[in-house]
C-alpha cells in the first residue's frame, strides 16, 4: 500500500485496540515504526511481518504486556529498541544477541526479572542502556565490558 513508506510515527495519539502486525504488510522499506503512547493493549505480536529494515522501533507507554515475543528478535536491522513503562515481564532471552546493531536499549519501568543474559559480547555497538525500574536481579554480566561505546549520563 506504502511500498516507499521509510517512517511511520503515530505515536502521541488516542488510538486504542490491540496491536495488529498487519500494518507492517503494508511498508516494505520502513526504517522507524514509532507505536508509542498509542493506548494499544493485547501482545506484542507477529513482528515477523514487519521489514526486516526496521532500525527504529518505539512501543513506550502503551498497554501492551506479556514477554518479549520471539519475532522481535528477527528484526536484525535494529538500532534503537525502546519499551519504557509499560507492562512487559519475564526475561530478557539469549536471542538478544541477535540485534548486533543495537545502539539503543530502553527497558525502564517494566517488570522484567531475572538476570541479565550474557550477550553483550554481541551488542558491541551499544552506546545507550537503560534498563531501571524493573526487578533484575544477580550479577551484571561480564560481557556488558566489551560494550566500550557505552555512555555516562
Amino acid at each position: 500500500m506504502f511500498p516507499s513508506l521509510i517512517v511511520f510515527n503515530i505515536s502521541n495519539n488516542l488510538f486504542t485496540g490491540e496491536f495488529s502486525s498487519k500494518v507492517c504488510n503494508f511498508f516494505r522499506k520502513i526504517r522507524v515504526l514509532d507505536l508509542s503512547s498509542i493506548h494499544f493493549s493485547g501482545a506484542l505480536e507477529g513482528l515477523e511481518t514487519c521489514s526486516t529494515s526496521v532500525q527504529h522501533f518505539h512501543a513506550d507507554f502503551n498497554s501492551l504486556s506479556s514477554q518479549l515475543p520471539d519475532s522481535l528478535y528477527m528484526l536484525s536491522s535494529l538500532e534503537q529498541l525502546s519499551l519504557s513503562a509499560k507492562n512487559f515481564s519475564g526475561q530478557l532471552s539469549h536471542k538478544l544477541r541477535k540485534l548486533s546493531n543495537l545502539k539503543t536499549l530502553v527497558l525502564c519501568g517494566n517488570r522484567f526479572s531475572g538476570s541479565f543474559p550474557n550477550v553483550f559480547g554481541n551488542l558491541t555497538q551499544l552506546e545507550q542502556l537503560v534498563a531501571h525500574s524493573n526487578s533484575f536481579s544477580g550479577p551484571l554480566p561480564s560481557t556488558l565490558a566489551l560494550c566500550t561505546k557505552l555512555t555516562r549520563q
